[in-house]
């Protein structure tokens, strides 16, 4: 069996259930990652809360390029699915959100920038107040805020370079990092949410 059908089989017969997994969400999501890494082991997920009876089921593929012609496939071989909406990649969603990941939070207004702008993309560095380069969290955190700002596709598209630095208060040249969809607006992907 086509392991795009086999994987949406599965999901209609467990949709009530996935579609209230916060009442068993360590199996749920392990099933749902598992049968993602039968089609590409690159691919993950998200869900967005309920709006109107409906929630979005958002695939990514944890912005490596090479895995979005399995996501476009998966999200374009869905049934209809009454209470979802399946969205390829993970879309921008705004800058305002801290990114908590445990007892560790990244808020926005900690990351600041410097650029440098070319015909297709556009290279980044970062400046984080109290950045250690021994924790991956900020790594994974800044990557999450960037995806928020731009949307998956654009920073796997779009950006060249990223550098991540520990903020200096005597470099007066960064940008904020609400304003980088401003920066990259003309390199964005006009039709991305």
């Amino acid at each position: 069996m086509d392991i795009y059908i086999n994987f949406w089989d599965w999901f209609l017969n467990n949709s009530d259930e996935i579609f209230e997994f916060e009442r068993n969400k360590k199996v749920i999501f392990k099933n749902i990652s598992q049968r993602l890494a039968i089609i590409n082991k690159d691919l993950t997920f998200l869900f967005s809360p309920t709006v109107e009876g409906k929630r979005r089921f958002i695939i990514s593929a944890n912005g490596i390029k090479s895995a979005f012609k399995f996501v476009y496939k998966l999200v374009d071989s869905a049934p209809y699915l009454p209470k979802w909406e399946v969205v390829a990649l993970k879309p921008r969603i705004g800058i305002s959100k801290p990114i908590k990941m445990g007892d560790f939070i990244l808020y926005p207004e900690n990351v600041f920038f410097t650029h440098e702008k070319f015909i297709d993309y556009v290279d980044l560095d970062f400046y984080i107040k109290s950045y250690d380069k021994n924790n991956k969290k900020y790594h994974t955190a800044l990557f999450c805020l960037l995806d928020n700002a731009l949307g998956e596709y654009n920073v796997a598209t779009k950006i060249g370079s990223i550098k991540i630095n520990r903020f200096d208060f005597r470099k007066v040249d960064f940008n904020e990092f609400k304003s980088l969809p401003i920066v990259m607006q003309d390199y964005l992907l006009k039709d991305s949410n």
